[in-house]
């Protein structure tokens, strides 16, 4: 486990020299869990390039107040980019975008609001959390105990992700021939099962769809018989 204390340090960001909105970081070996690197520590990297981002000019907003990620795939270690972007830089607050990637996979989105909490110490914005009474290092659960270690916990989080895309594209076949042996019945069962129940809702939509049409149009039409059985002259 790294150095509690080289938390910043681990999570330093780069400015790249003639590209703006730019940084590079170094995903150390000691933050994998499993067969990929920690979540928390691939946001604390989006948050500080954020703040390096939206902390500069008139309007310095570099506390982080509302962040939001989106895990797409797993991280491995080694080298990382992160791309930011201002959406909208405002009087209290301002909003803007990161991307973590490694090559061509982006590995997270985060979208966030910043502001400046400097000259704030008349308010309380302090958390009322309390730290979690945990057991000392030592006598924790390592990371083999975690479900489907043997595979990586990220590698079956990408196997989700690769048979849901398959299942929208109709290539639901090819991924599953793909799978380990013992889990191709089970995942073509599933696969089976949500697209029975999908189906079943769709035809029972359309159901209702046609029925409240008919209704409205047999409404129409008797509304206009009863209208030419009436006549201009009727009293």
């Amino acid at each position: 486990m790294p150095d509690p204390y080289g938390f910043d340090r681990e999570t330093a960001v780069v400015p790249r020299p003639g590209d703006p909105s730019s940084y590079d970081a170094e995903l150390h070996e000691g933050w994998r869990i499993g067969r990929g690197i920690n979540g928390g520590l691939l946001l604390a990297l989006a948050g500080r390039a954020l703040a390096a981002e939206l902390g500069g000019g008139e309007a310095a907003h570099a506390d982080p107040l509302a962040i939001s990620g989106y895990y797409l795939s797993a991280a491995r270690p080694g080298p990382v980019s992160v791309r930011t972007e201002t959406l909208r830089r405002g009087r209290t607050v301002s909003t803007g975008t990161a991307s973590v990637r490694q090559g061509s996979e982006e590995r997270l989105r985060v979208l966030a609001t910043y502001g400046d909490l400097r000259g704030q110490d008349h308010a309380d914005v302090r958390t009322s959390a309390t730290s979690p009474q945990l057991p000392p290092p030592g006598e924790c659960a390592g990371p083999e105990a975690a479900p489907a270690f043997e595979r990586g916990w990220f590698e079956v989080q990408d196997a989700g992700s690769q048979i849901a895309a398959a299942v929208q594209s109709g290539k639901i076949g090819s991924v599953i021939g793909t799978l380990p042996g013992p889990d191709r019945p089970a995942v073509g069962t599933i696969t089976r099962t949500a697209f029975t129940t999908g189906l079943n809702y769709i035809l029972l939509v359309a159901a209702i769809i046609a029925l409240a049409s008919g209704v409205i149009s047999l409404a129409a039409i008797r509304g206009k018989d009863f209208a030419q059985q009436r006549g201009p002259g009727s009293a």
